[in-house]
């Protein structure tokens, strides 16, 4: 369980530079005299937002690649690098210039995380928790924007990114004690340094015959069945599962969940609330936290369906409230009996 908490510190990273824009909203545009010698437009700042994300993009497929040439650990600390550059420039920007390739580098590290990270957790885990174990990954990643709402409403833009980039370091280096994955060591016929590896993460007593005879059978029966990209599509199947989950990812993403969790503080802030937009981005988060919790403890009771389907009810009726709220808005009617609603909606869409 250690490993696994150690391994899913990238989802934390990728939680925390997901929240990162909310609190840096504030600071960049708002009060950019205190830490800025120059002028951030909103327009610039959401091409910085945008950054990051289109960096994961290039890089998800490569660390894949890269992972299969030099294992899980050193890809984790390779990929540490463009993270730290990142925050450093993040930290010490002297034109917007900076802050978008901050942002783009930080990027190239989330992409691997997001990627590499469940792999890792799956490929470890034993049979019988590994469904609740790559779960983890989901709780550590909304921890870690709870975790950088809280440090970037109560400290400075330059301390946040500091502490953001002491904390990338730790989790690079501590990589470095992660056991090598035993199916990946199989992959490189290095079949007593998987026992080994089995040994650390199952316990010094535990006999590992078994377990490395079935992954080697795996493994052989992969390369068996080894098969063209334009084979495997040939299939019902395997068209059927690709195309139900490129439909969730889409929609998930149409829903605009990164687009709240990006610019929460504007949103708070344009929405006029009684609350401040940072205190009201903390109580999202905390209920994003609380949300993933309820859901790794009811998906085996009423299952993944069900939890779909009622999230996006929840969902729907959240947004559409949202919506109605800025729309009577910009029309110019009077809100003032409704400046609750966009905090209580937009936590109901959580």
């Amino acid at each position: 369980m250690c490993v696994i908490s150690k391994a899913s510190g990238g989802a934390f990273m990728f939680g925390i530079l997901l929240g990162w824009s909310a609190p840096a909203a504030s600071q960049i545009i708002e009060r950019h005299e205190d830490d800025f010698y120059f002028w951030i437009t909103n327009s610039q700042f959401t091409w910085i937002v945008a950054m990051m994300p289109l960096g994961a993009v290039f890089s998800c497929v490569l660390s894949g690649i890269i992972r299969n040439i030099i294992g899980t650990r050193f890809t984790f600390l390779l990929f540490g690098i463009p993270i730290l550059i990142g925050l450093t420039l993040l930290t010490i920007p002297l034109n917007p210039g900076m802050l978008i390739a901050g942002r783009f580098l930080c990027g190239i590290s989330i992409g691997c995380y997001s990627y590499i990270v469940p792999i890792y957790v799956g490929e470890i885990a034993s049979n019988k928790i590994r469904g609740r174990l790559l779960s983890l990954f989901q709780v550590c990643l909304n921890f870690g924007i709870l975790f950088i709402y809280i440090l970037g409403h109560f400290t400075t833009y330059r301390v946040f990114n500091i502490v953001c980039g002491i904390l990338s370091i730790f989790y690079s280096f501590g990589c470095l004690v992660l056991p090598e994955s035993p199916p990946f060591l199989i992959r490189k016929q290095r079949e007593l340094d998987a026992d080994y590896s089995l040994k650390i993460l199952r316990g010094k007593s535990f006999n590992t015959y078994e377990e490395i005879q079935m992954l080697k059978r795996q493994h052989q029966e992969f390369l068996n069945q080894k098969k063209t990209i334009t084979e495997i599509f040939k299939t019902k199947t395997t068209l059927k599962a690709f195309f139900i989950i490129m439909l969730q990812f889409t929609f998930l993403q149409m829903t605009g969940i990164n687009a709240v969790l990006f610019f929460s503080t504007i949103i708070f802030n344009e929405a006029k609330i009684n609350l401040e937009p940072g205190i009201a981005s903390i109580i999202v988060a905390s209920v994003l936290v609380c949300a993933t919790f309820l859901s790794v403890t009811f998906v085996d009771r009423f299952g993944r369906k069900f939890l779909l389907i009622s999230s996006n009810i929840l969902m729907f009726f959240g947004l559409c409230g949202i919506g109605t709220y800025f729309t009577l808005k910009d029309e110019g009617n009077n809100i003032d009996a409704l400046t609750w609603l966009p905090g209580f909606q937009v936590e109901w869409a959580q």
